[in-house]
């Protein structure tokens, strides 16, 4: 969807998107040459093993007590963050919302964003004319810088509804932005103006233009002035462990392309335990010419890595598209299609979300919940039509292909 790059800028408003979605999915056609194959949601690998993490280091403020069944999916310590399963440095912070924000991803000139490696989970999905967005969510830990923050789209219901999250973006396209208003969380929406100042605010001279970011140190005095309830929500769904047991294959490097123009790849250190994200650094027509780049938070200079990332596949439903306006729906709602990339490994298992307010989560095929690493997570969806191949037998690759 084209849009102007100035972002439009209007009153606080406050609303919510009903939680009705379609169910059934459908089948994703093309096969890897191994074991894993995407060809949906019913055929998964029938034996089971476990798969030993590779050198995977254990952060030493959670290692000695962590319990051996894991942590979650409810039942959290006051002092644990529920979406990543980690002792948090600031307890406090769990008194409140989480703060879902809108985060770009293009143009190139305005990367690397700011404050990403202080988002606990973050999703990433194609929006238009080849680009991708954020929708990044700020829970465990603050960062007085995060952006640059753009227009909200369809999808992003899905995540607000889900973490019962504050949503900071800048406006969105009229149908888009009325659904929000007229949605649950219609009264959950912070956008620019006088009296979002300073927590919402702009910097010349960052990029090609002015650049709209979010202090989230202030947000609480702000939602105060607002009358926004940011009293502490149920988020209790998400299972984590350090420890996995299940059919798995390597998985060093895992690459997602939504376009010539968008596409990543993560690649697993044995150092660290984690997967850092390397971006695109050039339009390419062919996978021959692509080219990346190493994606840090210019807040801190580090990479972006992830504890997790998990492949979603999920409907991409054309809500308009012509010669001048592409626009989705992606609903989140019932089961589908997933791989979980961690510890150098990758798993087929199934994403569920049985409600609009329930966290998605994942399950292995006798229904069981999956346990993530404990950590940050990134989800990268895709339409249920998309490719997984196979180039290595340590490397993934997953292909967008839209309606």
């Amino acid at each position: 969807m084209k849009k102007s790059r100035n972002v439009l800028m209007i009153l606080f408003a406050g609303i919510i998107v009903a939680g009705c979605f379609p169910g059934a999915l459908p089948t994703v056609v093309s096969i890897p040459t191994n074991t894993i194959t995407p060809v949906g949601i019913t055929v998964f690998p029938t034996s089971t093993s476990m798969a030993t993490p590779t050198e995977t280091p254990v952060p030493t403020a959670t290692a000695p007590a962590y319990p051996v069944q894991g942590m979650g999916p409810s039942g959290f310590p006051s002092n644990v963050d529920p979406l990543t399963g980690l002792v948090v440095a600031d307890p406090t912070l769990l008194n409140r919302r989480t703060i879902a924000i809108k985060i770009e991803n293009i143009p190139r000139d305005d990367r690397p964003q700011w404050g990403l490696t202080n988002a606990d989970i973050v999703y990433e999905y194609y929006t238009e004319e080849g680009a991708t967005r954020f929708n990044a969510v700020f829970y465990g830990q603050n960062s007085d810088k995060v952006g640059p923050i753009r227009s909200g789209r369809f999808f992003d219901a899905n995540v607000v509804q889900m973490y019962k999250s504050v949503f900071i973006f800048g406006y969105a396209w009229q149908p888009e932005f009325e659904s929000f208003v007229n949605s649950d969380f219609g009264r959950r929406l912070v956008l620019e103006s006088d009296y979002t100042k300073p927590t919402l605010f702009r910097v010349s001279g960052e990029g090609s233009y002015d650049l709209l970011f979010a202090n989230l140190t202030t947000l609480p005095s702000l939602l105060k002035l607002l009358s926004i309830d940011n009293t502490k929500q149920n988020l209790e769904g998400m299972l984590f462990n350090f420890q996995v047991a299940g059919t798995s294959q390597l998985a060093n490097s895992v690459t997602v392309r939504f376009s010539s123009v968008i596409y990543n790849r993560w690649d697993y250190s044995t150092a660290t335990g984690l997967y850092t994200r390397s971006v695109d650094s050039v339009t390419a027509q062919q996978v021959a010419d692509e080219k990346y780049t190493v994606l840090t938070d210019r807040n801190n200079g580090q990479p972006i890595t992830a504890a997790n990332v998990v492949i979603l596949y999920a409907p991409y439903q054309i809500y308009v598209r012509n010669s001048t306006t592409e626009v989705y729906q992606i609903p989140l709602s019932g089961f589908g299609p997933a791989y979980l990339v961690r510890d150098g490994q990758i798993y087929q298992l199934t994403w569920h979300r049985n409600s609009s307010t329930d966290l998605v989560t994942l399950q292995d095929a006798n229904g069981n919940l999956f346990p993530l690493k404990p950590g940050n997570t990134w989800f990268e969806v895709i339409h249920t039509a998309s490719d997984l191949t196979q180039p290595a037998t340590d490397a993934w690759r997953f292909t967008l292909h839209l309606p």
